[in-house]
């Protein structure tokens, strides 16, 4: 418990001794509740289901419970966090409320911690802040700068959380409502901006907005991927710009592609850098250049940025190969939003010719907001088959399911299924009767943790 002193740097945690998370098993949430351990907190928490996460947190000593009870919430607990996908009716909120027990939503509690860290590198973006977050970690990290890191998904080194020192704070900052709008970082990343959320932001406008907002809150400097999105926001902090234009601060150009990703110079500082990167995709050649913006305004020397990229190993779920099934191998990747996917597809084709897809929607909400977009978005795609609809938080829509998406999806050859024995059948007959060299899981649900259900690993 020697770490509980250094809360002192922060008055919010004074009093604050015992901390329980509802929603737990989040990726966010399970690297929250272990770094609040790390601080010397008592941590306890609730999911609806068990999961590697929770199962690895109870293998720590943590108590969780896999249901949202009221007799969850005891007196001793003296804070409260819940996920954004948590609602006020939920159990466990009425009893902390009953009982006088502060709560606070995930975003929030993420930016307190924030604080107890000398400086902090926030990335968000509609699409490749994951990545970005991972590669620079990576970066700073060979530079032996100790980072602690919190990131929404999981890295082959260190999974959703690296506790280092508490110099440098590197964190993903969600934009699902607004809750990157909490965090005050020294420098700020977003990515880029697209269509997404709107069921919680209801136009582009207001979703563009809020990315402004939280570009002008870093203190020293913000690093952009569009001008013509950030042009005219008023800002204290030095912008930068990113992406594959001379007219942007700092360019990609000259890619080249190798058997596993790319080698491409870069214009950063006035000067023409080469760099080598180990993955597939021109857009992870993108972020890749935030991360290599970032760790050169923090002054990290170009020989550890090198040795970051070229070190990285990816990201569970992202162009992450599974196995070989008949010798055929299986990706695993993440792309949920039509953008994505494309990107997705597109860095897949440089490298296969016939693709097999198998995509599951990610809430219906997302389908009907963007179902104009999905519907030409798997153009790299040889076949598509569509699984049932992830509904995370969201009641069931007939209107906007996986078989409202097969209804308007232009690629010919495109399958729906019902469960998983469909899905199952419908491969093998594929691969008896077409020339696949591929084959994708696509998806931000459950789909990709079912694989070795669906095909036979062995």
């Amino acid at each position: 418990m020697e770490n509980i002193n250094k809360l002192s740097k922060n008055p919010f945690f004074d009093g604050i001794k015992k901390v329980h998370f509802i929603g737990i098993g989040g990726v966010s949430m399970s690297a929250l509740a272990r770094l609040s351990r790390h601080f010397g907190l008592s941590v306890t928490g609730s999911d609806l289901r068990q999961s590697k996460e929770t199962m690895e947190l109870m293998s720590i000593g943590i108590d969780v419970k896999l249901s949202h009870a009221g007799d969850n919430i005891i007196n001793d607990i003296d804070l409260v966090v819940y996920s954004g996908a948590i609602n006020s009716d939920n159990p466990e909120i009425i009893s902390a409320v009953r009982l006088g027990i502060k709560t606070v939503e995930r975003s929030v509690y993420l930016a307190q911690i924030s604080k107890l860290y000398d400086y902090v590198i926030a990335v968000s973006g509609t699409h490749g802040k994951t990545t970005t977050t991972a590669i620079l970690s990576q970066i700073f990290i060979k530079a032996k700068l100790d980072p602690t890191i919190h990131i929404g998904g999981n890295t082959n080194e260190y999974g959703n959380l690296r506790i280092g020192g508490e110099k440098v704070f590197i964190t993903e900052a969600c934009e699902y409502r607004n809750s990157m709008s909490q965090l005050k970082p020294n420098i700020a990343v977003v990515t880029n901006i697209d269509d997404d959320h709107l069921d919680y932001y209801k136009t582009k406008k207001n979703l563009i907005k809020a990315f402004q907002e939280f570009e002008v809150s870093a203190t020293d400097y913000s690093v952009v991927g569009s001008l013509r999105k950030f042009r005219k926001v008023n800002s204290l902090n030095q912008q930068i710009s990113v992406g594959f234009s001379q007219k942007q601060s700092v360019f990609a150009k000259d890619l080249k592609r190798t058997k596993y990703g790319y080698i491409f110079r870069v214009f950063i500082n006035g000067k023409w850098k080469k760099f080598k990167l180990k993955m597939y995709g021109r857009h992870n050649v993108h972020n890749a250049l935030f991360a290599i913006t970032v760790a050169s305004i923090y002054g990290v020397k170009l020989r550890h940025i090198r040795r970051g990229l070229k070190s990285f190993k990816g990201l569970h779920r992202r162009y992450e190969k599974v196995c070989e099934y008949k010798d055929i191998p299986v990706l695993s990747d993440y792309a949920h939003h039509p953008t994505e996917i494309i990107h997705s597809l597109k860095g897949l084709s440089e490298h296969y010719k016939n693709i097999l897809v198998v995509f599951q929607p990610h809430t219906y909400s997302r389908t009907r907001n963007l179902i104009k977009e999905f519907a030409t978005c798997f153009g790299g795609a040889k076949k598509l088959i569509l699984y049932p609809t992830y509904a995370a938080r969201e009641k069931y829509d007939r209107m906007a399911d996986e078989n409202a998406l097969y209804d308007v999806v232009t690629l010919k050859k495109k399958y729906v299924v019902k469960n998983d024995t469909e899905l199952r059948y419908t491969i093998n007959r594929l691969l008896k009767n077409s020339k696949i060299d591929l084959i994708l899981f696509l998806g931000a649900g459950d789909i990709c943790e079912r694989i070795d259900k669906i095909i036979d690993m062995h």
